[in-house]
């Protein structure tokens, strides 16, 4: 008898005594959620999508269950987007929930909600959309470095700054590196910066 996804990838991860989400933790449950968005969207059917949005309510919030969900109908039914970023742009949802909270698939259209709604609406998340720019290969991450990059220098330095020091602390040099590339692209001077060494370590930013 062929054995349902579910059990597939309980098989994978040796949890084959298992049956059902409501039997697995949190980490299980985690493990189950990444497997399936590692299918690629033209290997997607109604079983696994169903699956993707059962697991995706048991991790999340119903708030952000429901946004997830939505994305997903969206991707799959390729129907328009532009439609959703409108609706959750003009929601009440707070900024926190589209800032890469989800999976990789999200990313895109988060990062255009959180453009549509524009600044200063989204001053309260400006440090945590640099984020994108941990790598700028990540799905919404050219769009969002442009936005910033439109945002008057005064404003977005101190997140620059706050950001760098983040990235210092988890040694994550590829970061340090696409923050640089943001700071000198803009064209910001060392005057410009309140933490005169944080200009220098993104200055001196190995190459990759």
């Amino acid at each position: 008898m062929k054995k349902s996804l579910l059990g597939e990838i309980l098989s994978k991860y040796h949890i084959e005594h298992k049956e059902s989400l409501d039997e697995l933790s949190e980490k299980e449950l985690d493990s189950v959620l990444y497997e399936l968005m590692c299918i690629d969207v033209s290997e997607r059917n109604e079983e696994n999508i169903i699956l993707t949005k059962e697991v995706l309510k048991k991790i999340y919030t119903k708030k952000e269950a429901q946004f997830y969900c939505e994305i997903m109908d969206y991707i799959y039914e390729k129907k328009d987007e532009n439609e959703l970023i409108i609706k959750y742009a003009d929601s009440e949802y707070n900024n926190e929930i589209f800032c890469i909270t989800g999976r990789k698939i999200f990313w895109d259209i988060e990062a255009k909600i959180l453009i549509k709604r524009g600044y200063p609406r989204i001053k309260d998340v400006l440090s945590k959309m640099f984020v994108w720019l941990q790598d700028v290969n990540w799905p919404g991450a050219l769009e969002i470095k442009k936005f910033l990059s439109s945002i008057d220098k005064e404003i977005i330095i101190p997140h620059l700054e706050e950001v760098t020091i983040t990235a210092i602390k988890e040694n994550d040099i590829v970061w340090l590196y696409w923050l640089r590339e943001f700071m000198e692209d803009n064209g910001y001077k060392r005057e410009e910066f309140k933490n005169k060494d944080i200009y220098e370590v993104l200055k001196d930013s190995t190459d990759m």
